[in-house]
């Protein structure tokens, strides 16, 4: 968890801040549980009207997550601890493993409201995951005047330069493709048609240079992209343009189709000094990077 967002953006400054931290545990008979901070469908108690910045992350291993609360927008201000030029309001969010969204929530008119999963197929061969009920909030009190205090949060700027515009204005010095797939009893899990090898270098990288990079999904469920060391912009999301407004470290690949392979694009800055040396960049779904997808990547002079 990133401090300062307040810094950046004063109306966070007084805003009581609440953290939710998805995570799954599943049994060998095929049961599962989704909790929120350890608990099983808590109590998320509002003020109608009363802003709180909520600090989302799914913190499992392996599943990915859509969630939403009916009647209750969420204003996202940060991806990753990377903020945002202004809230963005949204109905939904997705979660893959490792992703973090911070975002303002406005307590709604007063009653309860269920924080849910959102079905949709992560897997082609399987059905589509039931929706699951993770939390209640509930709201209550004299109102505050919910519409009035939405067009307060959405005036707001940030009017600092940020790295995310440096990035998307960079040359960029090269560009690489990634191949993500699997061998068929989904023991192996492949970039580039090669296993994770600690001993191999994969990428070399000169410092002070911007990349482009291509992740192509071969398989039919969902991935992820993560880097060690440096956050990344996402230009492109199946080959459709994506309007980010703020850098990731971690973003989830959807999968293969009838139509052709998932696939992501992503600009990386190799800019800042101290990342020069080996790390990684793999699928952040831990059984995934476990049976090999991951790659060693070196940034030298």
């Amino acid at each position: 968890m990133i401090d300062g967002s307040e810094e950046l953006l004063s109306i966070l400054a007084d805003m009581p801040e609440r953290f939710l931290l998805l995570k799954h545990v599943k049994f060998a008979d095929g049961r599962e549980l989704v909790s929120i901070n350890g608990q099983l469908n808590p109590l998320v108690e509002m003020i109608p009207g009363e802003m709180q910045f909520w600090r989302l992350a799914n913190i499992g291993a392996s599943n990915f997550y859509k969630i939403g609360i009916a009647g209750m927008p969420l204003y996202v201000v940060a991806t990753d601890g990377h903020m945002l030029s202004r809230p963005r309001k949204t109905t939904e969010l997705f979660l893959g493993p490792g992703e973090r969204i911070d975002a303002i929530a406005i307590g709604p008119s007063a009653g309860i409201y269920q924080l849910k999963t959102i079905p949709f197929r992560d897997q082609a061969w399987r059905s589509e995951e039931p929706s699951i009920q993770l939390a209640v909030v509930s709201s209550t009190g004299p109102a505050r005047g919910v519409t009035s205090v939405e067009e307060v949060v959405l005036e707001q700027r940030i009017r600092d330069s940020r790295w995310v515009d440096q990035v998307r204005g960079a040359p960029i010095a090269q560009r690489r493709t990634l191949r993500y797939s699997r061998t068929s009893d989904r023991k192996v899990f492949l970039i580039n048609d090669q296993v994770a090898d600690e001993a191999r270098i994969d990428q070399t990288v000169r410092l002070g240079d911007t990349e482009e990079w291509t992740i192509l999904n071969m398989d039919q469920q969902y991935h992820s992209f993560h880097i060690h060391q440096t956050p990344f912009l996402v230009t492109h999301v199946g080959g459709t343009a994506w309007p980010d407004d703020s850098l990731r470290d971690t973003f989830s690949v959807p999968p293969a189709t009838s139509e052709g392979p998932g696939m992501i694009k992503v600009v990386i800055p190799f800019t800042d000094p101290i990342i020069r040396g080996r790390f990684v960049y793999h699928c952040h779904a831990v059984d995934h990077e476990d049976k090999g997808m991951m790659g060693v990547i070196e940034v030298r002079d």
